[in-house]
């Protein structure tokens, strides 16, 4: 959990955000009750939203500043962190996901972090628990890093579900072909999100293409958060219905739709009974005055 300053074409903003936050809040869009555990510091100012939407039980205040991101966006809306400070964040601790209220969970999913932090993380809840595990990483932790790439390439095997954007692919083997390079790492399965085309999908020798359904928002307000939005979203979808396509659709389309309004308003006070109810909602709205029409009558302003 994060405060983040994020300038774009659209404006700026300064706002709740993390890793973890926009997934657990996709996940609980798709019927989930998910327990976001994270560290925050004395100064977070931001307590009340995520306490309305999460038990705070699995929240920790500690005695340092929060986690702080300050995020650019260009026109082509490609990110440039210019200022990380990683406060509380540090604070997460491997002992925080041992604890009994996160082992009875049915899965547990790994946000971005540090990545030999994260392997330690996969490793001991492979260990102590039957959990579905999943892990995700973000890019600025691979560049020119070896040992970074050969912690999330171990995690990446230990966890059941590995998540990865094709940039981070990449980077993590040094192969540019994403057939080629996903075939390089070794996970149970293995996620590759290809933006507006969709995402590759291995599983043991296996690879196909579930195409994405991301018409829904032609002018984005904010990107941020929205491929952890895709994250929480396959992970519920998949854990509910144990149908891969029909959750990376339905991912796609709830990170469509949190991209239409800043932060992750738009998600706010939705719910879906299942995938269904999701992908007709796509299917059903072709001009983007009837997303806004929608999201305005389902109150996710």
């Amino acid at each position: 959990m994060s405060v983040d300053h994020v300038v774009n074409p659209r404006g700026e903003r300064t706002q709740p955000g993390g890793a973890a936050l926009y997934a657990a809040l996709a996940s609980k869009v798709l019927g989930c009750n998910p327990l976001l555990v994270s560290a925050i510091g004395y100064d977070y100012p931001f307590k009340d939203v995520v306490f309305r939407n999460f038990p705070p039980h699995g929240v920790k205040l500690v005695s340092l500043p929060s986690t702080r991101f300050e995020i650019i966006y260009d026109s082509s809306w490609r990110a440039k962190y210019t200022k990380i400070e990683l406060g509380a964040g540090s604070r997460i601790t491997v002992r925080d996901l041992l604890k009994p209220m996160v082992l009875k969970g049915g899965f547990v999913h790994v946000a971005p972090m540090n990545p030999l932090k994260a392997l330690r993380m996969v490793e001991a809840l492979k260990e102590e628990s039957d959990l579905m595990v999943s892990i995700n990483t973000c890019a600025h932790y691979l560049e020119g890093n070896p040992r970074n790439r050969a912690a999330v390439l171990r995690a990446a095997e230990a966890a059941d579900i590995a998540i990865l954007s094709d940039e981070e692919l990449k980077l993590l083997t040094g192969v540019e072909a994403i057939v080629a390079a996903a075939r390089r790492v070794k996970a149970k399965t293995l996620v590759v999100t290809l933006g507006e085309v969709g995402a590759l999908i291995k599983q043991g020798d296996r690879v196909e293409l579930t195409p994405a359904l991301t018409a829904l928002v032609k002018s984005p307000v904010d990107v941020t958060g929205a491929g952890d939005v895709w994250s929480g979203g396959f992970l519920a979808g998949y854990a509910a219905s144990k149908d891969i396509h029909k959750a990376t659709a339905a991912a796609s389309i709830l990170s469509a739709v949190k991209c239409s309004r800043w932060n992750f308003e738009a998600l706010l006070g939705l719910s879906f009974k299942d995938l269904d109810e999701v992908i007709e909602l796509a299917t059903s709205m072709r001009e983007p005055t009837q997303l806004t029409r929608w999201l305005k009558e389902a109150g996710g302003a």
